[in-house]
């Protein structure tokens, strides 16, 4: 009867809700591990052929060179390498433009928040000098990042930082010497500053008595650094070729022993299955397997090529089909021409 199969269709609908609506598994730990560990790269110890013993398989030493793990996965050894180069380079370029720099930095260091505004009466000449502090009244120290900076460098002029290096603030003007120097004459370098104060700010420039010439030529350092990471592009490329071709020669991959064979049915007239291609290249050698590949580069190309040619079909047919009927005439030899390749084109 009809009421039995609905029974049933009525049973399986609430037995697949009652299953959609059921609890995820939780979540195995051992599972998790099992999964992992078959993930794991594993190394393999070989037999007298060079061939690989698979229940010899136990995981890579800690110490294990990248050109080892490199037997398993060429990528991994490649990016071990790069990470290695990169290391290199890095403290290399440190011992030679970069330790010096610290050094001198971090001796030589004379940050403070402290300026003086130096007054110079217009009319007497006197210089009135008052100290003042950028941090306020409580000052502030330079931290151990900030100390080791090349803003750090206080005796240099195109370096050194005017908020942290002790500076001169000049200004002319006749303010009278029982008034605040450091609140009525600011440095004109402040963005905050207003169009009053700015007609009373004073010109900031680094302490006379920390001002020093510079003879070190500098430009020696970036030149040996550019040199260096010239010479490091180089190398680097050249040894990742070199690890890539010594690792591809100690592995056994399957295109060591395959041979790729062109123009097997390419005009049509060789219809030969995998079996009697393999029959046929026993000739020459043991054949394990055979495959048939297509050129997916040439496909895409002509299906490109023909989806812009029935496109451009459609475009010629509508615009017959449009000329006909606003004309109202009949078809004439190129709507002719054009119906004719469109019935072509569908296969009639």
């Amino acid at each position: 009867s009809l009421a039995e199969p609905r029974a049933r269709e009525r049973r399986f609908g609430r037995a697949s809700r009652r299953d959609s609506l059921a609890m995820p598994r939780r979540a195995s730990m051992r599972v998790a591990q099992e999964r992992a560990a078959k993930k794991r790269l594993q190394r393999y110890d070989e037999d007298e052929r060079g061939i690989y013993i698979l229940e010899s398989a136990h995981p890579y030493k800690l110490t294990a060179s990248h050109r080892d793990i490199g037997e398993q996965s060429v990528g991994l050894a490649l990016y071990f390498d790069t990470i290695m180069h990169f290391a290199l380079l890095m403290a290399f370029l440190f011992a030679l433009v970069g330790a010096f720099p610290l050094y001198h930095n971090l001796t030589t260091v004379e940050l403070d928040t402290q300026y003086e505004v130096m007054r110079v009466d217009p009319f007497t000449g006197v210089t009135l000098t008052q100290s003042c502090d950028k941090a306020g009244d409580a000052g502030s120290s330079p931290s151990l990042i900030l100390a080791s900076s090349l803003g750090s460098d206080c005796s240099d002029p195109y370096v050194a930082s005017f908020y942290n290096c002790p500076t001169q603030c000049f200004v002319e003007a006749d303010t009278p010497d029982s008034e605040d120097f450091c609140a009525t004459h600011l440095p004109c370098g402040l963005s905050a500053i207003t169009d009053e104060e700015t007609e009373l700010c004073c010109e900031e420039r680094l302490r006379d008595a920390l001002v020093d010439d510079v003879h070190a030529p500098r430009w020696i350092l970036s030149l040996s650094a550019m040199l260096v990471i010239l010479v490091w592009t180089l190398n680097y490329h050249k040894q990742q070729l070199v690890t890539a071709q010594e690792i591809n020669a100690r592995s056994v991959t399957v295109g060591d022993y395959t041979v790729a064979v062109a123009g097997v049915d390419a005009d049509d007239k060789i219809d030969a299955t995998r079996e009697e291609l393999a029959a046929h290249m026993a000739h020459y050698g043991e054949v394990a397997s055979v495959v048939f590949t297509k050129n997916i580069g040439t496909l895409l190309f002509v299906e490109r090529k023909l989806a812009t040619l029935k496109m451009r079909l459609a475009e010629a047919k509508a615009w017959a089909e449009d000329g006909a009927e606003r004309h109202g005439r009949r078809d004439g030899f190129v709507a002719k021409m054009f119906k004719s390749a469109a019935g072509l084109g569908r296969g009639d």
